[in-house]
This record gives structure tokens, sequence and C-alpha cells, in this order.
């Protein structure tokens, strides 16, 4: 009897991934056993060490065939991956570390980090509806390959799971970001990896996955004249299935 592959899917931030999304949608139905851990959850303590142990518990002596790290899972991923070397690597809208196309951004990232009560956090979260729309949109670019109506619905979704995340998990969120640098562990993945990019991604752009490019012995990059939001969606299954067979 053919053994159950199993993939280990670390997602992003602001939500957890669906079982709905096409990611999920398309390793269920290739009968993958899937492993993926809500990183928001109070279970879940956001740093490396924890999250192996985490998903060691998961996989129940399995071994992952598939790991796949989204956006701020990406940040994750490769320390899961170089303990399991045979494992095939996704990346998907990451980098090896996180700085986006904005200055004033990054830095007060880094300096929100620093405090564990969240001033900065608790002050965005105040704002109207109105507001955080047009700071989204200046996030992520006014070009966009979504109609207004799907980017909105975009916007709203992520404001709805932003304001659910509990500012303890927030503070763990941001100090996985201000401090995380995988370039060492990068030079010395040896597993054979799939690099996504969006050419007008501007938080996690598109100079970040060359630079893991340039560091992964054994990786490919596609680029896609996408934002970072948007990236995954349809026929970049296509490189997958290739990539997996």
């Amino acid at each position: 009897m053919k053994r159950q592959k199993t993939v280990v899917i670390l997602h992003g931030f602001p939500e957890a991934i669906s079982p709905e999304s096409p990611l999920f949608r398309f390793f269920r139905l290739r009968n993958y056993h899937i492993i993926m851990p809500d990183l928001f959850s109070d279970e879940c303590f956001l740093n490396r060490k924890e999250i192996e142990k985490y998903v060691r518990g998961d996989l129940g002596g399995r071994k992952a065939d598939v790991i796949v790290g989204v956006s701020m899972g990406g940040l994750i991923a490769p320390s899961l991956a170089v303990l399991n070397p045979e494992a095939k690597f996704i990346l998907i809208g990451t980098g090896p570390y996180f700085e986006t196309s904005l200055p004033f951004y990054n830095f007060m990232i880094r300096l929100e980090s620093r405090d564990p009560m969240l001033f900065l956090i608790r002050l965005v979260r105040a704002v109207p509806g109105w507001l955080y729309l047009w700071i989204y949109r200046r996030t992520h670019q006014q070009k966009y390959a979504l109609s207004d109506e799907e980017y909105r619905r975009s916007a709203g979704k992520s404001w709805e799971a932003f304001a659910k995340i509990s500012l303890t998990k927030m503070w763990e969120i941001l100090r996985l970001v201000a401090h995380t640098d995988n370039t060492r562990l990068l030079k010395k993945l040896p597993n054979k990896t799939l690099i996504f990019s969006g050419s007008h991604d501007t938080m996690m752009p598109l100079r970040l996955s060359q630079k893991m490019n340039g560091f992964i012995s054994r990786s490919t990059i596609i680029v896609l004249d996408r934002l970072h939001y948007d990236m995954f969606t349809t026929r970049e299954y296509e490189y997958v299935e290739k990539f997996l067979s």
C-alpha cells in the first residue's frame, strides 16, 4: 500500500490558512496528510524551538515530505526544513528576514517589538475602517491585481483577522519578524526548494526572494506579476505540481 505523504504548512499574518483555501485544497485533493498549526493559537509560542516541538508532536513519527512557508511562516519554515533535508521546500512571498520596501514601516516594527505594552498596535486598532483601508492601500501599493471590490474585501478580512489576534500574540509576532535572520541557515539548506515572489510585493519584496534563491543551492525562483496578498491563487499550482512530481 502506498504511503500517504505529509505536508507541513506554516501560514502568514494576519490569519491562518482556511481549509477552504486553494493551498489547503491542493494538498487535500492529492491525499496529503496536512499539518497546519495555528501559529496564533495560545498553544503555540512563536519561537523556533517551540514550533519545532509543536510540529514534531503533530507529525507523530511521520516524516515531512513537503514543507511550505507562507510570508511570516517562511521565516520559521527553514529551521524545520534543515531538520527534514529530504523534504521538498516551498517558500511563498517571504524572505531571509523581514524588510518591507517602506523604511518607516520597518522602523515602526522594530520600535514596537521593544514595547510589551504595544502602544502603536493599540493605536492602530482604534482607527476607523476607512483609515485602515487607506493604510492598507499604501502598504500594498496602488497597483493591484484584484478588482476594487475584491481588494476591499481582502482589506476587510485582513482587518478582522488583525483585530482578533491577542496583544500577547502580537508581541510574539513582532519579536519574531524583527529579530529573525535566516541568512546563515539558508546557505546550509540541502532541500530542493521552490520560491514564489511577487514583482509588486512591498511587504516581502522581490529582492528578498532573489537573495534566498542565491543562498539556497538547490532552489528555483518563480516571479509573478502580483502583490503580497494575492500572490498564490490559480495557475501557480502548475509549478507546484511539476515541482512535486
